[in-house]
């Protein structure tokens, strides 16, 4: 059962009334209704712009009970960006953009409305969350109900979260962190409060003023945030990760004593699957993370055999909270060891002797920024389109506030950084655009005639 009427799950936010969990039922039964008579169900899906707000999480309760599984996406998505998501999905999806119950509806609904107990199969389509893979084309990553519940249960485990929890959403509803701070919110009974913005000042004010005890942030929001470190005494659990931690984090939330998860996961583990706390970590140097009950890590070579611990590879993880697959059908994430269906990331690292995760690279062109993935081919071949670009070099650099910061180098002559950046918003989401540019006539090579990155990197200063 998802969520149930005498729960203490309930929804706040700055800018809208509290809702108890049966309001937010009777609100999403009612919602359903009108669902199942404007869409036909020429298609098993409904895709649906994410706002972070009450509405966007009674949409998406109302498209389970109205037999849908909903597909996230940014609000600020393209035209394009909307096209490729389609281009994925089964014939004749449609957008559901807004709430369909009009004030007057909303106003004559009674609270106190019984709804029969939600229980969908296990493996019942549950969701559907894009994220962009390595060749820059965007890919659904498909949950079930069985794959969330079964993650849920493992990271409110780790949270203690229960009845008496006020979970932030402070992340994007349309990415995993964020829906997953719902989900679990609604499996163990906690309350939720919608932060209106993710800014890292408007975070310090709200959580001066409300009791916030569990939240999930990005390193750059963290790392803001700990210039006051006391707007976190209310709080019982941090969530840190979608991204590289460094060192000096570490040994704030250490010296501070917050009670922090530093986390690893992804998309397609329904968020976090292994964890660690700052005082476990011996070398922040040399972060790893612990699996969560069930998660198992591996690392493989080349050739897709297993390594011996300590051996740096590509890793791989099985989990019970694995996604099903992709939209676009692709398999080559997956393999199976010794009977169990593995993930293979996009990620390079090694098992250490005490069964720890250990993280040291990526293994292809994907840069974390803000804790949101930005493919670099994707962005190369935006520019590349532009008509006065010759060569282009998309690439990353580590910065404090966003762990990861966008930079293109491009071969032109008698354009700017303006006009490069105003053709980009025609075409990418705004995290996906380069804050960082250098323009020249030429890219500098090697010796074997490769554009020199390092060169590029050491010249953004």
């Amino acid at each position: 059962m998802i969520c149930v009427s005498d729960s203490g799950f309930r929804i706040s936010a700055s800018d809208g009334p509290e809702l108890t969990c049966s309001r937010f039922l009777a609100l999403a039964g009612a919602e359903s209704v009108k669902l199942k008579s404007k869409f036909a169900r020429t298609s098993p899906y409904l895709i649906l712009p994410a706002k972070n707000s009450a509405v966007s999480l009674i949409r998406i309760y109302a498209s389970w009970l109205a037999g849908f599984t909903p597909v996230l996406i940014s609000p600020d998505a393209t035209a394009n960006e909307k096209k490729d998501y389609k281009s994925q999905l089964a014939k004749g999806t449609k957008i559901y953009p807004e709430l369909l119950l009009n004030k007057k509806e909303i106003a004559g609904i009674p609270s106190g409305v019984k709804l029969k107990p939600f229980t969908p199969p296990n493996a019942k389509e549950a969701v559907i969350i894009f994220t962009s893979g390595s060749t820059g084309k965007p890919k659904g990553i498909i949950h079930t109900f069985g794959s969330l519940t079964a993650s849920a249960a493992l990271q409110n485990k780790l949270t203690n979260s229960g009845k008496n929890s006020e979970w932030l959403m402070s992340l994007p509803l349309y990415h995993i962190g964020g829906f997953m701070i719902f989900f679990r919110a609604m499996l163990s009974g906690s309350s939720l409060y919608i932060a209106g913005k993710s800014g890292a000042g408007y975070l310090k004010e709200l959580l001066t003023k409300k009791v916030i005890t569990h939240l999930s942030l990005v390193p750059a929001q963290c790392s803001e945030l700990l210039r006051t470190p006391e707007v976190f005494k209310q709080v019982k659990c941090l969530l840190l990760g979608g991204g590289p931690v460094e060192k000096r984090i570490i040994i704030k939330l250490r010296k501070r004593k917050i009670p922090t998860q530093i986390i690893y996961g992804s998309s397609e583990t329904a968020a976090f699957c292994s964890a660690v706390q700052p005082e476990e970590v011996k070398n922040p140097r040399r972060l790893g993370t612990k699996p969560l009950r069930g998660v198992r890590f591996l690392a493989i070579d080349e050739n897709r055999k297993t390594l011996p611990m300590g051996n740096e590879g590509r890793i791989i993880v099985s989990s019970p909270g694995l996604f099903k697959g992709y939209t676009n059908g692709d398999k080559d994430t997956f393999f199976e060891y010794r009977k169990e269906q593995y993930y293979v990331t996009s990620d390079m690292g090694y098992i250490d002797s005490d069964g720890f995760v250990h993280i040291t690279r990526r293994a292809d062109s994907i840069i974390i920024t803000g804790g949101k993935k930005v493919s670099v081919s994707e962005v190369e071949q935006a520019l590349a389109e532009i008509p006065a670009v010759n060569a282009v070099k998309v690439f990353g650099i580590r910065d404090d506030y966003w762990g990861e910061m966008v930079c293109a180098a491009v071969a032109a002559e008698g354009i700017s950084s303006e006009f490069l950046t105003a053709a980009l918003k025609k075409k990418l989401s705004g995290f996906k655009i380069p804050k960082k540019w250098l323009i020249m006539k030429e890219l500098p090579k090697t010796a074997l005639g490769k554009t020199d990155t390092a060169k590029l990197i050491r010249m953004t200063g």
